[in-house]
């Protein structure tokens, strides 16, 4: 099983996962404490969440928590700086 956030298409074989019900959504969950067993879980798609989650070292924890070894973790986080000369930078 693999996992990603809510919103967007959701490749095969991904759960989508968010902390309220709309439509795509296929389980509501805090990613502060997953409801899943540890090492249970080969991938994780974490796409501009973090600054949304009142404690995200505890979100990285628990990632890495039901990653199974060999997984993967793809997160992203807001870039930040106020000039991105693209695409000189």
């Amino acid at each position: 099983m693999f996992v990603g956030g809510a919103g967007g298409t959701i490749p095969p074989g991904f759960l989508n996962l968010d902390l309220a019900y709309f439509p795509g959504v296929d389980l509501v969950a805090d990613i502060e404490c997953l409801p899943f067993p540890d090492q249970s879980i080969g991938a994780i798609e974490c796409d501009a969440v973090l600054e949304h989650v009142r404690r995200p070292s505890h979100a990285i924890v628990e990632f890495a928590r039901v990653l199974r070894p060999g997984g993967f973790l793809h997160g992203v986080v807001p870039f930040c700086h106020p000039f991105h000369e693209y695409p000189r930078d």
